[in-house]
């Protein structure tokens, strides 16, 4: 699915950039982020949902995208909130 959200070329520049990992941030906890990380993970990604930088029209689906991210996927999908990614990683 990620192949399918991004631009042909994008694909092969993160390959060749050497980049193993995946930082997923969005205005939006719906479908087509699911879709997009889910396809990551497809593609051997290490992918991290930042888990305070998102939202969604409902807080509902907000939590049960969250929920989906922490207790369904931990082993592929890692959460993070943002300050521990600045300070862990020096950004």
């Amino acid at each position: 699915m990620l192949r399918e959200n991004l631009d042909p070329g994008w694909l092969d520049l993160l390959r060749a950039g050497g980049v193993t990992t995946l930082i997923v941030s969005d205005s939006e906890t719906g479908i087509c982020v699911l879709a997009t990380v889910m396809g990551a993970v497809d593609l051997v990604y290490r992918v991290i949902r930042v888990e305070d930088a998102v939202c969604s029209s409902a807080d509902e689906g907000h939590v049960a995208a969250m929920t989906i991210y922490r207790n369904r996927l931990p082993q592929q999908i890692e959460t993070a909130p943002l300050a521990r990614i600045v300070t862990e990683w020096n950004c």
